[in-house]
């Protein structure tokens, strides 16, 4: 039993399935129009991989590291709803920051139709608060993480 699973089991876990079935593409893949409005909030470039995040986290409980192995029938299906090209997933989350952002977005079920309007605008307001901070500090020379962490403290 010692190490089980082996390396190519946990790397097979721990992504998408080769195949997805028609019901689980209507069930997990076919976005209710509250999701489809706040995916659509999103950058057009982001879009697509905002839904697979949400999807995948909905399908499978995690969200796969590869995104652009997301079987076919449900990249097809998001990509149809959204009016959007397979090849934007590729380029999604060329900054590892969105990526990261947009998971804990999704993870956390922070979107306007899962929270109140104050809970979502305090959220948003302190987000772009923290991001004009770095920006200013960068400017100054003061690296972001650590007006991040400070803004965390206070």
């Amino acid at each position: 039993m010692a190490g089980w699973p082996s390396g190519p089991q946990r790397k097979e876990l721990a992504s998408f399935p080769a195949h997805v079935g028609s019901e689980d593409v209507k069930r997990f893949f076919e976005l209710e129009p509250d999701d489809l409005r706040w995916v659509l909030s999103h950058r057009v470039d982001s879009r697509l991989g905002v839904a697979v995040q949400l999807c995948s986290l909905r399908w499978l409980g995690f969200v796969p590291d590869a995104l652009a192995e997301l079987p076919d029938p449900a990249l097809l299906s998001l990509c149809v709803q959204l009016e959007s090209d397979p090849d934007d997933l590729r380029v999604y989350g060329a900054r590892a920051q969105t990526r990261s952002d947009h998971f804990q977005a999704v993870r956390l079920g922070l979107h306007p139709v899962l929270l109140p309007e104050s809970v979502w605008t305090t959220w948003r307001s302190r987000k772009t608060r923290t991001a004009r901070l770095c920006d200013e500090a960068q400017g100054d020379g003061v690296d972001r993480a650590v007006v991040t962490r400070s803004r965390r403290r206070a």
